[in-house]
């Protein structure tokens, strides 16, 4: 993955400016977002167990507030860090 990482012109953009307004932004509305998050997993998956929603809410907000240091950030430590920490999140 990390081959495809360095050569993604997205990537490229978030790793080298800080977007301070779009880091605060997600920050706020962190709340709502795991809050509609895991409706959405209510809604999808109703066999989902008390511990499915458990790990949810352990896990989610520190993956949001990475994500927010990373969009604040100028450096490309930022994103790559919360790239390697989260790939079990997209799986």
């Amino acid at each position: 993955m990390s081959a495809n990482l360095e050569t993604t012109p997205v990537l490229d953009v978030l790793e080298n400016q800080s977007f301070q307004h779009a880091a605060a932004a997600l920050r706020n509305r962190s709340e709502r977002i795991l809050s509609r998050w895991e409706g959405l997993i209510r809604d999808l998956l109703p066999t989902a167990d008390k511990l499915t929603f458990a790990q949810l809410r352990d896990h989610i907000p520190g993956t949001l507030a990475r994500m927010a240091d990373a969009l604040e950030s100028t450096s490309a430590a930022e994103t790559r860090s919360l790239i390697s920490q989260t790939t079990d999140h997209g799986v």
